[in-house]
């Protein structure tokens, strides 16, 4: 009877993961109805190596030492975080964001191989047609634009990353605990091999992806780190509901990148 049992659970098992390897891009992925057309002259297209077109977007502060390399969230595209990005020009810095395969009007469909080949597309673009620096480079991500962020800061270098609402795999965000031995998006594995300051923005009233997932990361993270948690923010609403505490920890951060290299050239 035990063997009986023992077989079915396995062969559940088995039947599940099987599945979850098979539509996991369509439980992960959630495109919105394009919030931008192409004919928009601000619209940047980028080829990737599989020769796919994404569209992309820079807006650019002529005073700004740092640019952000921005991956948006899920059900997110350029059209709709278009005007909130903006809102980084009034704080000094440059923004480059781009869309996912399968998002807005970029071609394909999204999955972890064409997410990360359009972040390392993306970073080529500003590091060799626009040539910026990687030293005046931050990438941020939020929430699924996490996963590249972090994909990116483990190939190139960077001045700085910012993850805001992290999750520590596709996975646990609904399993909590690692269940199988295959997952998607395991930030959780990549996270001590960072080398640029990383700051984590997380919400304790976040519903989508707990708050844990964010302290772990932290946790794990090596030094040079900075961890913000605003008791009242939730995930969609977080920089609205932190208020003057977000910005004023990005402007902290940014101070201490700038120290650093003061400190840097000192001991050249």
């Amino acid at each position: 009877m035990f063997i009986k049992i023992f077989i079915i659970l396995v062969s559940v098992y088995i039947i599940i993961l099987a599945l979850i390897m098979i539509f996991a891009n369509r439980f992960i992925f959630f495109p919105p109805a394009p919030g931008y057309q192409d004919t928009d002259k601000n619209i940047i297209k980028l080829t990737l190596p599989n020769g796919l077109r994404i569209s992309a977007l820079y807006l650019h502060n002529p005073k700004a030492r740092y640019t952000l390399l921005y991956s948006h969230g899920n059900a997110e595209d350029l059209g709709t975080v278009r005007y909130r990005i903006a809102n980084y020009l009034d704080a000094g810095l440059s923004v480059f964001t781009y869309d996912y395969p399968g998002y807005g009007t970029s071609q394909g469909h999204p999955n972890e191989t064409t997410v990360y080949q359009s972040i390392l597309t993306a970073y080529r673009y500003l590091t060799e047609d626009l040539a910026i620096s990687p030293s005046n480079i931050i990438a941020y991500g939020f929430s699924v634009g996490c996963a590249p962020t972090l994909e990116l800061a483990t190939q190139k270098p960077l001045a700085g990353i910012i993850l805001q609402s992290p999750f520590l795999s596709a996975l646990r965000v609904v399993t909590y605990v690692t269940v199988f031995p295959w997952d998607v998006f395991d930030n959780y594995k990549k996270i001590d091999q960072i080398k640029s300051p990383i700051l984590i923005y997380n919400g304790a009233a976040d519903e989508i992806i707990p708050p844990y997932h964010g302290r772990i990361l932290w946790k794990k993270a090596p030094e040079r780190k900075t961890y913000i948690e605003i008791p009242q923010a939730d995930h969609n609403n977080f920089i609205h509901l932190s208020g003057q505490a977000y910005w004023d920890a990005l402007h902290q951060f940014i101070k201490s990148l700038e120290q650093q290299r003061v400190t840097q050239k000192i001991f050249e």
